[in-house]
């Protein structure tokens, strides 16, 4: 079988590919490599004719829709698309990959069960839930409290971006910190908003409380969760689907913060707090209750981690993409059959 998996990270080099955290798009394609998949990827401004792809797997489906206009014929080949959460794109663009979506897709792969009861009202086609798959950590250290004197160590893993809701997070921050000592780490490959926030960091009395870290690769990500209490994921309402940096923290018994938003409850459960999206009281006091109740939540988060094998692993997302590669390609061959 030879797949073209289409993702924006795939329109970078080799260099930014190796100094990030693996994204759901490299995973896969790594996985499928090592089952003996024919694998070709491209980024969102490829032009491909298609000759000799099996099937198409497109991720973000609105940044494609100019490549997807390129592909010719697209009703030959198979076309599974992943959304992963574009409900606060433009509407035209919403409009555009949701017309697309019912004309062209054989199958839609959703994230999380939320997503999946919102696509079926929305496409005719098959909706199969596949979750991000992470791999867990080969060395995994106990949580603990900061000795006394010590702040609170707190991580953040993201885009620097305002639908990442970062200026909620340092707010939130700012307003706890008479109370409960902070020290926030921010690891971002997308510097976007990196000025603006290093400014209100700075207006808020946090610029010795916040570091902006840039970006680690798996190895150094895996030292970021070692060296953390707590991982907060601020994001507005809409602006995640499935984030692996919650399942990533989960896996290293860390609990989390997060706001409650697509698919994040159905990760985190007891294994940490949720806050309303954009709501700065909200998280302040779902940042203070976690740490007011650190060991239960620690607890809860060893105790989610063992819980997401094997739905969130590697080797189940392999499994289940092949699934419905195989699938769509076998109900091509029966409506070609059919045609003649």
């Amino acid at each position: 079988m030879r797949v073209l998996i289409v993702g924006g990270v795939f329109g970078r080099d080799d260099d930014y590919r190796r100094s990030i955290n693996p994204t759901p798009e490299m995973t896969l394609s790594k996985g499928l490599r090592e089952r003996g998949v024919d694998v070709v990827t491209a980024g969102h401004i490829w032009r491909h004719r298609l000759d000799g792809i099996d099937v198409v797997h497109v991720h973000h489906v609105a940044k494609s829709l100019p490549l997807l206009a390129g592909l010719r014929p697209l009703h030959r080949v198979p076309l599974v698309f992943t959304r992963h959460n574009e409900e606060r794109t433009l509407p035209a663009a919403r409009a555009a990959s949701l017309w697309l979506m019912n004309r062209a897709a054989d199958a839609m792969v959703a994230l999380s069960h939320q997503e999946a009861a919102r696509l079926r009202t929305q496409v005719r086609c098959p909706v199969t839930v596949i979750r991000n798959g992470i791999d867990a950590p080969e060395r995994v250290t106990p949580p603990v409290r900061p000795a006394d004197g010590e702040p609170w160590r707190f991580l953040y893993a993201g885009q620097l971006i305002p639908r990442k809701g970062i200026d909620v997070l340092l707010r939130a921050m700012a307003a706890i910190r008479a109370t409960t000592p902070v020290a926030l780490r921010l690891v971002f490959h997308n510097p976007g908003q990196l000025a603006e926030l290093q400014a209100l960091a700075g207006q808020l009395g946090l610029a010795d409380a916040v570091e902006f870290v840039g970006r680690k690769d798996v190895a150094g990500m895996a030292a970021e969760y070692e060296r953390t209490n707590v991982l907060v994921l601020p994001s507005r309402a809409e602006a995640e689907s499935l984030p692996s940096v919650i399942t990533e923290s989960l896996l290293a018994n860390r609990p989390v913060v997060a706001t409650d938003d697509a698919g994040v409850p159905e990760q985190v459960l007891h294994g940490g707090v949720l806050a309303r999206p954009g709501d700065v009281d909200d998280m302040a006091a779902a940042i203070q209750r976690l740490v007011a109740d650190y060991d239960m939540y620690a607890e809860g988060a060893r105790k989610r981690s063992d819980e997401l094998h094997p739905e969130y692993d590697v080797v189940t997302m392999i499994d289940r993409h092949l699934e419905v590669y195989e699938s769509v390609v076998a109900g091509r061959r029966v409506m070609r059959r059919a045609a003649r």
